[in-house]
């Protein structure tokens, strides 16, 4: 955001530079937000982002959008035979507004587009998409005619659940094992295996052990009364500093730590000299090292 609003004002410094004045409006600061809106809205509509995976996308599986490639067609087809039945206008109505409505929540979010918060988008295009099988169907004339759509559909539905089943359960864990904080959520099951109760614990809550005191609490299934009455969620923001109990969660600066005998340092491998003493690593499924637990 505050990228955007430096952009802004750049544009229209250059714009009363050149006596621009309709450069001057459309960059005023004040039309920034709804720039990132409509921005964060219409790339919910881009089809290389529904159908398909760059590698980076959060919340898909590998090599997949949110809907089958194949889908598409069926979707056209749908709203083509609707056009064409004349399909009661107050249910088309309902549908288009159902999947246009559904996008304004992630719009007004960051890391838009954003799969899992348009999840409200469902079940229409799924309807929309039947109407175009149904019509399909409707148009073959034969036995011969249906059975041959039929067993094309039922190739390309195996082929890609296929596909999807493998890239799903066995490349997804692999590949997204460090965005789903695989090798933190390892450590805290450790911590509270090994009992380390008596220990003075501090845990790193950068990087790769962002967010680290909500897994802590989930791991413990810590007592919410209690977490409460100590503070809780009076502190605030994801990245702000917690204690709880023995732990505090905090950013290792090793120069500055006091390194007494008895404490427990978890943290990122970053966090560490080469001559720290490492109780235990803990990588991602890929291999990749992601959290170290050490004592000076």
């Amino acid at each position: 955001l505050d990228s955007a609003y430096a952009e802004s004002a750049k544009q229209v410094l250059l714009a009363k530079q050149q006596g621009n004045v309709f450069g001057e409006v459309i960059h005023n600061r004040r039309l920034v937000p709804a720039k990132i809106f409509l921005g964060n809205y219409f790339s919910h509509f881009n089809p290389f982002w529904l159908y398909g995976n760059e590698g980076s996308d959060s919340f898909k599986a590998p090599n997949f959008g949110l809907f089958f490639w194949w889908e598409l067609s069926f979707l056209l087809l749908g709203i083509f035979f609707m056009l064409k039945n004349s399909i009661d206008k107050k249910i088309q109505l309902l549908m288009y507004l159902w999947i246009a409505i559904g996008f304004l929540a992630p719009s007004i979010t960051t890391q838009a587009p954003h799969a899992m918060r348009a999840f409200n988008v469902l079940p229409m295009p799924f309807v929309i998409e039947a109407y175009g099988i149904l019509g399909v169907w409707l148009l073959c004339k034969t036995d011969k005619q249906r059975s041959f759509f039929i067993s094309i559909c039922f190739c390309i539905m195996i082929i890609g659940l296929y596909g999807f089943f493998y890239q799903y359960f066995f490349v997804f864990p692999k590949k997204e094992s460090k965005p789903f904080s695989y090798a933190l959520s390892q450590a805290m099951q450790f911590l509270i295996n090994t009992k380390q109760e008596n220990n003075a614990i501090i845990i790193s809550n950068t990087d790769n052990l962002y967010q680290s005191y909500m897994f802590y609490l989930f791991a413990t299934q810590y007592d919410p009364n209690t977490y409460l009455q100590q503070g809780g969620s009076v502190s605030g923001g994801f990245a702000q500093n917690h204690k709880i109990d023995n732990i505090v969660f905090l950013p290792i600066v090793w120069e500055k730590e006091k390194k007494s005998p008895e404490t427990v340092y978890v943290g990122n491998p970053s966090d560490f000299p080469a001559h720290a003493k490492i109780i235990k690593k803990f990588s991602y499924l890929d291999g990749t090292e992601g959290v170290w637990i050490v004592k000076p």
